[in-house]
């Protein structure tokens, strides 16, 4: 069984990471890939049969909330009130992260974009398998990593992006290790 933290360092992503709409102005995905557009994505999602989960799931749960926010909440997959109603977080768990995110002054939606590691829930809600992760991999990755070719033609957000690096190192830095 992988941890929460084996997850993210087989992906190998950080927790704070910034997301674009206008694919125009910040390719979702690396040039050669399909998925440089909200719109591909979502399609993508909807679609996708990568993994066995397509035979079961009801749909595919991409994400909600802010697309240029500055916080992003990555879950490991859907659950059964996801999949019913197309959404990351909902029912009680959904709850608790809103009255989670409201203590630190912050709101679905409003500067928040949440998502899940998985796009189809697996039966019994169990945890991720490592095929699960890898096909999702793409879908995860294009919702929010800016592509290095694309920082070098755009100053701004490279700085942006060296500013979201070092604030996430300095997080993860400050974090009690894991027992």
């Amino acid at each position: 069984m992988l941890s929460r933290d084996d997850v993210f360092a087989e992906l190998g992503i950080g927790p704070l990471w910034r997301l674009r709409e206008d694919p125009s102005a910040t390719p979702l995905a690396a040039p050669d890939s399909p998925l440089t557009t909200w719109d591909a994505l979502t399609e993508a999602v909807a679609h996708c049969t990568a993994c066995k989960l397509s035979a079961t799931r009801t749909q595919g749960v991409l994400g909600v909330g802010d697309r240029h926010a500055d916080w992003l909440v990555v879950g490991e997959a859907p659950g059964a009130d996801e999949d019913a109603q197309g959404e990351p977080f909902v029912g009680q768990a959904g709850k608790l992260l809103d009255a989670m995110l409201a203590a630190i002054d912050l709101q679905r939606g409003s500067n928040v974009y949440l998502t899940n590691v998985l796009k189809s829930r697996p039966p019994g809600n169990r945890d991720p398998e490592p095929d699960e992760i890898a096909a999702c991999r793409p879908y995860l990755l294009a919702q929010m990593t800016y592509h290095p070719a694309y920082l070098l033609r755009n100053l701004p957000d490279k700085a942006r992006a060296w500013e979201d690096l070092c604030l996430a190192r300095r997080t993860f830095n400050s974090l009690p290790p894991e027992s």
